[in-house]
């Protein structure tokens, strides 16, 4: 948990095959933040993207912009 008000979570997220030494799999990290007005409304949902100067291993691996916005797409599909 990053905070407590509002709550914002963040989640790693990794394929069975996803190997970190050979970059073989997919993996990534999903930002979770929760309005002060939910559930009337919906929490902000995050693909997290590497930031350039703190590159974070588990943010990204092998996932194209298209593979992320049908990720969020679907992610925020299950929060209505």
């Amino acid at each position: 948990m990053l905070s407590e008000d509002p709550i914002e979570l963040l989640i790693s997220v990794k394929s069975e095959s996803y190997d970190e030494e050979s970059g073989e799999g997919l993996c990534c990290t999903l930002r979770f933040k929760f309005v002060p007005k939910y559930p009337e409304e919906l929490p902000e949902v995050e693909v997290m993207v590497e930031d350039e100067e703190e590159p974070d291993d588990n943010v990204i691996t092998n996932l194209d912009s298209e593979d992320v916005c049908t990720l969020k797409e679907l992610l925020v599909e299950q929060v209505i």
